[in-house]
C-alpha cells in the first residue's frame, strides 16, 4: 500500500534541515513524519510548544497601612520565565518556573496578570488578581464639656468617618471598658488616658490618646513660721502655702484682724505676745471649678517672752480609772503664750506622753485626758521651761474577771470558793456577777461558794467599781464520785479504745475515771463515739479523737524541773488562768509571753489568761506540776502570727511562740500552708532543737503535747496560723515516716552534761545563701551549754542546706560555750557518694581527717576563743590529709600525745605563770599517755623535736 505524506515537502534542503534538527533536539514525545513514502521516527516536534497556561491566584481587599495581598500562580513550568503585569504594564518582578506554584509576594491595590515566556513563545496566564485597598476608619474623641470638675461625671463621644457599620471599643488607661457604643460615660480622674478603637469590616482605626484634665473642687491655704515662741524684739517670717490656688489668686495677711500686707507669699514683722497672724486667699478665674472661692488660713498665736513660764499647780488627785476610761489631769492656772506638755513615767524617767497634744495657756485652768500612769506637766516658752508643781498617778482597774477555784480535783460533796485575785489591794473591793453552767441564774458578790458536781463550770464578770460583762475564762470542775469506776489504758494490743484488751479494768463507761499513762506500747485513737466521766493524762501521754469522746472533765498535767525554763501550751478548749494551772507555790513560778512587737518577754501573773492558740515560757524554782483542768480541744483553734517588729533585728522580728493545742503530739511536716519559714524550734531545757521538714535534732519533727515552739513569719503584718487535726500523731508511731534523704552530715557536741547538734545537707533545690524553705536558723541556748552551728554569709544556722555542683564546698563549723573544759564532737555522715569526700579540720591545732574513717574528736576549749575554729569540707573524689603532725590534748586526767611520724623529742608542760611543771621524753610510739599531777587550769604543752617546736593549749 502506498503511503502519501499529508504535508508537502518542497526541497531536499528542507529534508536535511529536519535531519539536523532531529540530531540536536531530544523531547519525550515520539512522532512520525513521511517523506517520499518513507517513515522517519523522531523525539521532538519540529517547533517548541506554547508555555502551559496556569491560573493566577490572589486578590481581594486589604486595610490601608497593610503591606498588601499575595499574587501568584497555581503552578509553573520548568525553564519558563513568568512576569507580573500590573494594570496591563509589565513590572520588573519575574520568577523562574519550578514545576510548583509560584508567589510574587504582597502587592498593593491594582489589577494583576501574569505572562510566561519559554525562550521562543509567550503566553498570558489564565485569569487575573484584583486587589483593592479599604481606608481605615478615622477616629476622634470629643468631650461633653470644655472642662471637668473633679468628681463629676463626663461623657466622651466618638467622631468617626470612613467607617460603615462601626463596632466601638473604649479604653481607659489602656484597659478595655464600656460596651459597643459611640459614647462612654464615667467619673474621670485627673490624667486618665482615654482611647477609642473602631472596627469597620476587617479594618480598625485607633484614635489619638485623649488626656483627661480635671480641675480641683477644693483649695486651701496654710501659714507657718519657724517658731511661735520667741524672745521679745525678735522678728518672725511667716510663709503661706497654697493648695489649688491657681495663678490669679489674691493673698492678704492679717495681724489681730487688721490687714497688714497683700500679694506676698511671705510676711515679716516683730510680733508681741498673743499676736494672732492669719491669711486669706481668693481664688482666681483660672481655676474654673473654684471661681470666687474665699478661704482663711490657720491662725498662729505668738508666744513672746522676756522671762521663763510662771509655775502653777497640778490639782488632780491620785485616782483609779476603769480599763477603757480616761482620767482628767488638771492644771489650776495657765499663762497665755506658754505651751503645756504632759509627761509620763516610763522605765524610771519622765518622757512626753504620746497621747496628749501640747496645749497653749489660756490664762485659766487647762485639762488633759490621760490613761493609767504617773504624770507631770512641763511649761515652755522661748525663754525657758518649767515643771509645774506636783504630779498625779492614775491606776487602772483591771476589769477582767480571771476566775480561780480554791480547789479542784475534789471528792463529791466538797464546797469550793471561786474568786478573782486582786490586782491592787487599795481599790474598793470589786463585786462580780457569777454564773454556774451558763444557766441564766446569776449570783452577786466578791466571791462565790457552792458544792460542784463533775463538769460544772463557773464564769464571772465585774459589775463594780467597773462594769464589764465580758467573760474571760471558764473554770471547769473535776469531781470524783465516791463509787466511780477506775480503768487504766494499757495499750498492750492496739490503738483501739473499744478493745477490752487495751484496758486493765474493762472498757470505760459513763461513770469511769480513765487514766492514760505516760508510757504505753500503743496510745488510744478514738474514731467513733465513746463516753467516760473523767480523763486523766500526764506528761507525754497521748490521746487522739477528743471530738468523739463524751466526757465531763479532763485533767492533764506536766512535770517541771526546778530552775529550768520550759515552753508550755494549753490542750484545753476553755481558757483558764495561770492561778488554776499552778495552784501551789505560785510565788515560785515565773511565767512569760514572747511579744513579737518589741521582741521582748512579758511577765505574767496568776491573773493572766492562758489559751490554746499560743505558747508560753515558764520556770519553777521548785519541782512541781502544771495542771490543766477543763475540756480538750475539739476543733482547730484560730491563731495568728505577727511580723510587726520594727527593730530590723532578725533575732527578734517575725518570731512567734506558738503552742500544741491538742492532747497528742503533732507532726510539723503535716502543718502546711502557713506563712512561716520551713523550720520549727523547740526548747529542750538548755538548747533550741530544730527541724526543717527533712532533718534536725527535733526527732522526726514531732512536737509533744503541752509544748510551745517558735516559728518565724515570712511576711509583714498578721497571718493566720492553723494547726489542723490531721497533724495529730502519737510520738511512738512515727516509725512510718520516711528517713531523711541524704547526703547528710550530723555533728553533735557534748560535754557530758549538755549537748547540741548541727546539720549539713546537700540539696540541689537549695542555694548557698539562706533559704527560708530549707535552712534553719541557730537560736542560742543557755550559757552553760555548748553551741554548735554553721554560718552562711554571717548568718548562724542549725541546719545548712546547699547544692552540690561538683566543686569543693567549705563551711565554718562554729563552736562556743560559757565554760572551759573538754568537749567531744561526734560525726554521723550518710548518703554521700564516692564522688563526695567529707573532711574535718581543726584550724587551731592544724588537724584534718576524712570522716570515712574517724567519727569522734576530742578538744579543749577556753571561753572567748574564735568560734570559727573548725571547718567542714566536701570535695570531689578522694582526699588525703597533708598536715599530719604532733598534737596533744587532755582527757580523763591524762595528757595524750599523738605522734604520727614517730618523732623523738621532749615534752614540757608550762603553767600560765611561765613555770615548767612537768617534763618527759617522747619517742617510739604514735600515741603516748602521761599522768602528771596538775591542778585544774590552763596549761601549754610544748613539744621540742629535731624538726620543730609545737605548742598546744590544754585545759586540765
Amino acid at each position: 500500500m502506498r503511503i502519501v505524506m499529508k504535508k508537502r515537502v518542497h526541497s531536499s534542503r528542507f529534508y536535511f534541515s529536519i535531519q539536523l534538527l532531529f540530531l540536536t533536539i531530544s523531547l519525550v514525545t515520539t512522532v512520525q513524519y513521511q517523506v517520499y513514502g518513507r517513515v522517519i521516527p523522531t523525539k521532538a516536534h519540529l517547533f517548541a510548544n506554547m508555555p502551559t497556561v496556569f491560573n493566577v491566584t490572589g486578590g481581594g481587599t486589604y486595610c490601608a497601612g497593610s503591606p498588601g495581598l499575595d499574587v501568584g500562580l497555581d503552578g509553573s513550568e520548568a525553564g519558563v520565565v513568568y512576569t507580573l503585569i500590573k494594570n496591563n504594564t509589565p513590572t520588573l518582578l519575574t520568577l523562574q518556573g519550578t514545576g510548583q506554584p509560584l508567589s510574587f509576594g504582597l502587592q498593593t491595590a491594582a489589577q494583576y496578570t501574569i505572562s510566561a515566556f519559554n525562550g521562543s513563545k509567550s503566553a498570558l496566564m489564565n485569569g487575573q488578581a484584583i486587589i483593592t485597598e479599604q481606608p481605615l476608619p478615622v477616629v476622634n474623641i470629643k468631650a461633653s464639656q470644655n472642662y471637668i470638675c473633679s468628681g463629676s461625671v463626663a461623657t466622651y463621644y466618638a467622631d468617626i468617618s470612613q467607617a460603615p457599620n462601626p463596632v466601638y471599643q473604649w479604653y481607659k488607661n489602656y484597659s478595655p471598658v464600656g460596651t459597643n457604643s459611640n459614647s462612654y460615660t464615667y467619673t474621670p480622674t485627673h490624667n486618665d488616658v482615654i482611647q477609642l478603637s473602631v472596627t469597620s469590616g476587617n479594618c480598625t482605626g485607633l484614635s489619638d490618646i485623649y488626656q483627661v484634665i480635671t480641675y480641683p473642687v477644693t483649695a486651701g491655704i496654710s501659714i507657718s513660721c519657724e517658731t511661735n515662741q520667741i524672745v521679745a524684739g525678735q522678728s518672725v517670717t511667716y510663709a503661706a502655702t497654697l493648695y489649688n490656688g491657681g495663678n490669679k489668686y489674691q493673698l492678704k495677711w492679717y495681724v489681730n484682724g487688721d490687714l497688714v500686707n497683700e500679694g506676698s507669699m511671705e510676711y515679716t514683722f516683730i510680733p508681741e505676745n498673743m499676736d494672732e497672724i492669719y491669711a486669706t486667699l481668693a481664688i482666681g478665674d483660672d481655676v474654673p471649678c473654684l471661681q470666687e472661692y474665699f478661704l482663711t488660713s490657720n491662725a498662729i498665736v505668738m508666744s513672746v517672752c522676756d522671762s521663763g513660764p510662771q509655775t502653777f499647780t497640778i490639782i488632780s488627785e491620785d485616782s483609779y480609772i476603769c480599763g477603757s476610761d480616761f482620767g482628767i489631769l488638771m492644771l489650776d492656772e495657765s499663762e497665755p503664750g506658754v505651751a503645756y506638755t504632759v509627761y509620763h513615767k516610763y522605765n524610771g524617767s519622765f518622757i512626753p506622753y504620746p497621747f496628749c497634744t501640747p496645749k497653749p495657756g489660756t490664762g485659766s485652768s487647762i485639762e488633759f485626758e490621760v490613761s493609767g500612769g504617773e504624770f507631770k506637766i512641763n511649761a515652755t516658752n522661748a525663754c525657758s521651761t518649767s515643771w509645774m508643781n506636783g504630779k498625779c498617778i492614775f491606776k487602772i482597774i483591771d476589769d477582767s474577771s480571771p476566775v480561780m477555784a480554791s480547789d479542784n480535783d475534789i471528792l463529791a460533796g466538797t464546797a469550793v470558793t471561786f474568786s478573782v485575785p486582786l490586782l491592787d489591794a487599795n481599790i474598793p473591793p470589786p463585786v462580780y456577777r457569777w454564773n454556774k453552767n451558763n444557766d441564766g441564774n446569776y449570783f452577786t458578790g466578791e466571791t462565790f461558794t457552792f458544792i460542784p458536781e463533775n463538769g460544772d463550770f463557773i464564769q464571772a464578770s465585774m459589775i463594780t467599781p467597773c462594769t464589764n460583762y465580758d467573760v474571760n475564762n471558764t473554770v471547769v470542775m473535776f469531781v470524783r464520785e465516791a463509787g466511780a469506776h477506775y480503768t487504766n489504758w494499757t495499750g498492750n494490743h492496739s490503738n483501739d479504745w473499744h478493745n477490752p484488751l487495751n484496758w486493765d479494768n474493762g472498757i470505760p463507761g459513763v461513770t469511769s475515771i480513765v487514766t492514760i499513762p505516760e508510757t504505753a506500747v500503743h496510745y488510744p485513737t478514738l474514731s467513733s463515739a465513746a463516753s467516760c466521766a473523767s480523763l486523766i493524762m500526764h506528761n507525754s501521754a497521748s490521746f487522739i479523737g477528743a471530738e468523739n469522746l463524751n466526757v465531763k472533765s479532763v485533767k492533764l498535767s506536766r512535770d517541771n524541773t526546778a530552775n529550768q525554763f520550759q515552753f508550755i501550751s494549753s490542750p484545753l478548749s476553755n481558757s483558764t488562768t495561770w492561778g488554776n494551772v499552778f495552784p501551789s507555790n505560785q510565788n515560785s513560778i515565773w511565767i512569760r509571753e514572747y511579744w513579737e512587737g518589741n521582741g521582748e518577754w512579758l511577765n505574767h501573773s496568776i491573773r493572766n489568761i492562758i489559751s490554746n492558740n499560743k505558747g508560753y515560757s515558764y520556770k519553777g524554782l521548785q519541782p512541781g506540776q502544771a495542771t490543766f483542768i477543763g475540756w480538750l480541744t475539739l476543733n482547730e483553734p484560730e491563731a495568728f502570727i505577727n511580723y510587726n517588729n520594727i527593730s530590723n533585728d532578725i533575732d527578734r522580728d517575725g518570731w512567734n511562740l506558738m503552742g500544741n493545742p491538742y492532747s497528742s503530739s503533732i507532726d510539723w511536716d503535716l502543718i502546711l500552708g502557713n506563712d512561716t519559714e520551713a523550720a520549727v524550734y523547740v526548747w529542750n531545757g538548755f538548747n533550741y532543737i530544730s527541724w526543717n521538714g527533712t532533718v534536725g535534732a527535733l526527732n522526726h519533727g514531732i512536737i509533744p503535747p503541752m509544748t510551745g515552739f517558735f516559728v518565724k513569719a515570712l511576711y509583714k503584718g498578721y497571718s493566720p496560723f492553723q494547726i489542723p487535726k490531721t497533724a495529730r500523731v502519737h510520738a511512738n508511731d512515727v516509725f512510718h515516716k520516711q528517713s531523711a534523704i541524704g547526703p547528710i552530715l550530723e555533728v553533735e557536741v557534748s560535754d557530758g552534761t549538755y549537748e547540741d547538734k548541727t546539720y549539713f545537707r546537700i540539696n540541689n533545690e537549695a542555694t548557698h545563701n539562706f533559704d527560708s524553705g530549707h535552712d534553719a536558723r541557730k537560736l542560742f541556748g543557755i550559757d552553760e551549754a555548748p553551741q554548735l552551728y554553721s554560718e552562711t554569709r554571717g548568718l548562724a544556722l542549725s541546719i545548712n542546706e546547699f547544692p552540690w555542683q561538683g566543686t569543693e564546698i567549705e563551711h565554718h563549723l562554729c563552736f562556743g560555750a560559757g565554760k572551759f573544759g573538754e568537749y567531744i564532737l561526734n560525726f554521723s555522715a550518710s548518703g554521700f557518694g564516692p564522688e563526695q569526700k567529707v573532711t574535718f579540720t581543726d584550724n587551731q591545732k592544724q588537724i584534718s581527717f576524712a570522716l570515712d574513717n574517724q567519727y569522734q574528736y576530742k578538744f579543749d576549749y577556753l571561753p572567748g576563743e574564735n568560734p570559727q575554729r573548725f571547718f567542714i569540707k566536701i570535695s570531689p573524689g578522694a582526699y588525703t590529709p597533708s598536715n599530719l603532725r604532733l598534737q596533744a590534748y587532755a582527757h580523763g586526767g591524762s595528757i595524750h600525745v599523738l605522734n604520727p611520724n614517730l618523732e623523738n623529742g621532749e615534752m614540757r608542760i608550762i603553767s600560765t605563770n611561765a613555770q615548767v611543771v612537768y617534763t618527759s621524753r617522747i619517742a617510739g610510739s604514735d600515741h603516748q599517755e602521761f599522768s602528771p599531777s596538775l591542778g585544774n587550769g590552763v596549761y601549754i604543752v610544748q613539744i621540742i623535736t629535731n624538726n620543730a617546736t609545737y605548742n598546744e593549749k590544754i585545759i586540765f
